[in-house]
């Protein structure tokens, strides 16, 4: 039996925010709609790229047919898109915190418990969840990855993006010397721990131990950052492909 998905399909969401990438001023290959892609599918956007620019005069007009051939190239089954949108839809923290089988199960009604567990395998196998099963049973509850963040809040949250949003805090870290805390670069930003999280996620993954929070706080993924000079290297590299030169 076909399975119901909540909603527009997050694929053609994804297609959509892609295509509104590529006519702005955000960019392209560096851009975070792309690095989405990226995640599941390395390298197709600068595949697409040369196909696009020839393109943009007509982008418009075509718009649909872009977003088709963005559609079609990205590997996740519409399941599995539809369960990572709604774990970020559902995510109070934006980390990885548990998600049990059942509550898919609610969730998804009209898909098999092998449909969901084969969808929970993709996400797996793409770097976007842990998952944890018991005997008996192939999966009792599963950890979203930070990446799923990455990939998903953008098609679940008009507005936010967090690569863009891990760009950003990379550029303000430069302007600091030292010793940078969650909450102020949550003041600076206005931001709750639910998007702040995500976002450093990314960050942390270019700055080493003993240079980050090690703590483990009830909300908080990290308390504090303090990057040496060739992570601030590294920062600055990110933040300018994914921004543009400051």
């Amino acid at each position: 039996m076909p399975v119901s998905l909540p909603d527009e399909n997050p694929k053609r969401l994804l297609g959509r925010k892609l295509f509104d990438a590529l006519i702005s001023e955000v960019p392209i290959v560096g851009g975070p709609y792309a690095a989405m892609l990226s995640v599941t599918h390395p390298g197709k956007v600068e595949q697409l790229q040369a196909k696009w620019r020839a393109e943009i005069t007509n982008a418009v007009n075509g718009m649909e047919k872009i977003i088709d051939d963005l559609v079609q190239a990205i590997p996740l089954s519409d399941l599995a898109m539809s369960i990572g949108t709604w774990t970020s839809k559902n995510s109070k923290l934006g980390r990885g915190e548990t998600v049990d089988f059942s509550a898919l199960r609610s969730a998804f009604p009209d898909a098999s418990k092998l449909e969901i567990e084969d969808a929970l395998g993709e996400l797996d196998h793409a770097g976007l969840a842990k998952l944890a099963g018991a005997i008996g049973h192939k999966i009792i509850h599963y950890r979203p990855a930070g990446e799923l963040y990455a990939v998903f809040d953008p098609i679940a949250f008009d507005g936010i993006n967090p690569r863009e949003d891990a760009a950003r805090i990379a550029r303000f870290l430069l302007v600091h010397d030292g010793t940078v805390g969650a909450e102020t670069i949550m003041t600076e930003f206005g931001w709750d721990v639910r998007r702040y999280n995500p976002a450093m996620a990314i960050v942390t993954t270019m700055i080493g131990e003993g240079r980050r929070s090690g703590e483990i706080h009830p909300t908080i993924s990290c308390r504090y950052v303090g990057p040496s000079s060739t992570e601030r290297a590294e920062l600055r590299l990110f933040a300018n492909k994914i921004l543009g030169p400051a």
